[in-house]
């Protein structure tokens, strides 16, 4: 049990609460332990899984979340989506440098990212974060505002618009009035 203290010590002192893997890596044994009381409310609810949910979403929330989870999406999965939809080819590759392990992002076989940890995990976690947040930066999307045929109060439309980004951890939008009907949002 001590090496639960352990890690939870550690993930104390990270700077920011992460839902998907900070940089200490967590044990094994850990993970053991919530699979198997998980798998026993599960029997003793009779398979029924919305009674669990009900049960099991109280163990978990101190820790993390659904909005947790929603506000930080999956960095990895948000990289490939990004790189689909811009017809990007992604490969990640692994190189081991001393004790730590070093991981590069490639799109289109060009280096766009890296990240280093001790874990590999960790290192493409790392790696991913960074090349989501790189792509962030150089595919802008844009979004055309018309007011005459949109019901919203453009005012609350943007401030509705920082929030989502903010949530998200996305860049903030940038606006030009490209005439008196339209407006276009501009994600730098």
């Amino acid at each position: 049990m001590r090496i639960v203290i352990e890690f939870s010590e550690a993930v104390c002192k990270e700077d920011d609460s992460v839902a998907y893997g900070g940089l200490v890596k967590a044990p094994k044994v850990l993970a053991d332990l919530v699979e198997s009381v998980a798998g026993a409310v599960y029997i003793d609810m009779n398979f029924d899984l919305q009674r669990f949910w009900v049960i099991f979403r109280g163990l978990l929330e101190p820790i993390v979340t659904l909005d947790d989870l929603q506000q930080q999406p999956q960095p990895i999965s948000m990289m490939f989506q990004l790189c689909h939809r811009h017809d990007k080819r992604i490969d990640i590759r692994y190189l081991k440098d001393g004790k730590s392990v070093v991981a590069g992002v490639y799109l289109n076989d060009e280096f766009f990212a890296s990240g280093r940890a001790e874990h590999r995990d960790t290192a493409k976690l790392i790696a991913a974060k960074e090349a989501v947040r790189k792509l962030s930066e150089c595919t802008p999307i844009a979004m055309v505002i018309d007011e005459g045929s949109v019901e919203v109060e453009l005012d609350n439309a943007k401030m509705k618009l920082y929030e989502i980004c903010s949530k998200k951890k996305w860049p903030k939008p940038i606006y030009r009035r490209i005439s008196k009907q339209e407006e276009i949002c501009l994600f730098s």
